[in-house]
Order: C-alpha cells, then sequence, then structure tokens
C-alpha cells in the first residue's frame, strides 16, 4: 500500500473519486486543482498499484468551529473504494 500526492498523472483519478464526495463535475473539480485550489490531495494506492482511496485536507485561515487560533487542518474529504471499506484504510490516511 502507498500514499500518493496527486499530480497531473493521478487527477483523473482523483476527479473521480472527489465528484463522488462533492457531487460536481469531474472536469470542473480538475480545472480547480490546476488553479491550485486543492492543495493537499492525496491517493491511496494497493500494493498491485490499484487506487482506492483518496483524501483531502487543507489549511483554513477562517473560522473553524471549535478553534480559537489559525490557521486549522482540515479534512475536506476522504473516500474508500466500496471492496476496500472496513480494512483501516481511512484511519492509515488520517
Amino acid at each position: 500500500m502507498k500514499i500518493k500526492t496527486v499530480n497531473e498523472q493521478t487527477l483523473s483519478i482523483w476527479a473521480s473519486f472527489a465528484s463522488q464526495v462533492w457531487r460536481t463535475n469531474e472536469q470542473e473539480l480538475i480545472e480547480k486543482f490546476r488553479n491550485n485550489k486543492f492543495p493537499y490531495e492525496f491517493l491511496y494506492f494497493s500494493s498491485s498499484e490499484e487506487p482506492i482511496a483518496w483524501i483531502s485536507l487543507s489549511l483554513r485561515h477562517d473560522y473553524v468551529e471549535g478553534c480559537q487560533n489559525g490557521p486549522t487542518a482540515y479534512l475536506e474529504g476522504i473516500f474508500i473504494s466500496p471492496n476496500y471499506r472496513c480494512q483501516g484504510i481511512a484511519e492509515e490516511l488520517l
């Protein structure tokens, strides 16, 4: 298992996962990624190099409930492919 930063080569995989969580058009997500709207995006690959999960993180400088000082690390989204759920992958990504 391997965690990799999203790049141009993995952008369409990332957009496929992210669109399932955010219900946004994949092409729109890709454009936003290229405009640096998603700086902390990671994919989780199986030992056979199959992409099976995604996590989106950010540093929020605006108000985050329960925090008094910023910036605050924030989990924007996470997705695990159905066949790989309940195996501790989300915990490993976090």
